[in-house]
């Protein structure tokens, strides 16, 4: 189950006072965009998503319709794992690289919807694509699920706080103290990635181990 924006509201408005409901839930959903970017800590697995024979671009389907995907922390296409890659770290080594063909060995993040792989496949896959991916909320989420509501609660809620309170010319404005907790809220978010990373995520690209082109 989700856990809605409201449940935080007890937590934020007495921070706040005469702050409009819709605006402080606003706010903790920004807040929640920006704590699940930035450490990755929230983490789903697709569904296998059908590949044709040269189809080099996938639009991935995410299993709740309220997230947008952050990142591709690992692929498997038909059960064989490929390698996360960017779309620099294969310019930098092969310039045609769009337009090689052959056994997929990498996939690609191009848009926050839509991977590639590399090399384009000359058969159809036999099961699909299935990602490991971390996503944050959307711009039309009404809440997070309820064990991620429950461990970072504290850290989304001093992000509200502090986002709010760096409105300008606002009843509860207050910048020097809004800095200060969206300063802690920085810190909450890269120790979630510290810990995300001990569990499997990487803390950055891994150059690929083979001959690109």
């Amino acid at each position: 189950m989700a856990k809605a924006w409201s449940t935080f509201l007890p937590d934020v408005l007495p921070s706040v006072q005469g702050c409009p409901v819709l605006v402080a839930e606003q706010r903790l959903r920004r807040a929640s965009q920006l704590f699940f970017e930035k450490s990755r800590a929230w983490s789903v697995r697709t569904a296998l998503m059908a590949v044709a024979a040269d189809q080099s671009d996938v639009t991935v389907t995410l299993p709740d319709s309220q997230t947008e995907l952050v990142r591709v922390e690992a692929a498997w296409l038909d059960g064989r794992k490929l390698t996360p890659a960017t779309a620099r770290e294969l310019d930098d080594s092969c310039e045609d690289w769009t337009e090689l063909v052959g056994t997929p060995s990498h996939v690609v993040q191009l848009t926050p919807g839509v991977v590639r792989l590399f090399r384009i496949p000359t058969a159809a896959a036999t099961e699909g694509l299935r990602l490991r991916a971390s996503v944050r909320p959307s711009e039309t989420a009404t809440g997070i699920p309820d064990d991620l509501a429950v461990k970072y609660r504290d850290a989304l809620i001093k992000g509200a706080i502090g986002l709010l309170l760096m409105i300008p010319k606002r009843p509860w404005t207050d910048m020097e103290l809004g800095q200060g907790m969206l300063t802690s809220f920085e810190a909450d978010a890269a120790a979630a990635a510290s810990s995300a990373n001990s569990r499997g995520h990487s803390t950055g690209r891994r150059a690929a181990a083979v001959n690109w082109c």
